[in-house]
């Protein structure tokens, strides 16, 4: 009995430990199945962030250029029906000549464009 009850403490102990790991909400699954209503990249990447905690940001502390490539149209490229991370998500939204900037201490989210 006593070798039953170290063993439920080590689950519980191991689960609370899980429970408390830091898990980013960027690396979480998401299925791009975009509502019709969206049609700019500023629009698809506040709806991809929505439950996660981050905040788009655009203007300063935001590169110059993030507002440029947020008012861009969602590419079709960008709006085919898949699974994958948030963060593969919304670099799929900003096209792969841009960057994804991640503020992960304060939870921020912008872009810039490649070499900039």
């Amino acid at each position: 009995m006593k070798n039953f009850i170290q063993i439920i403490s080590f689950s519980i102990l191991m689960f609370c430990q899980l429970a408390q790991a830091e898990i980013d909400p960027l690396k979480l699954y998401i299925r791009t199945d975009y509502p019709p209503t969206l049609t700019t990249v500023d629009e698809g990447a506040r709806w991809l962030l929505e439950a996660t905690g981050y905040r788009l940001v655009l203007s300063h502390p935001a590169p110059q250029d993030a507002q440029t490539l947020a008012s861009q149209r969602i590419t079709p490229m960008a709006n085919m029906k898949r699974t994958m991370t948030i963060e593969d998500a919304l670099l799929t939204l900003i096209g792969p000549e841009n960057y994804l900037v991640v503020d992960r201490k304060n939870k921020l989210v912008s872009f810039t464009k490649l070499g900039e």
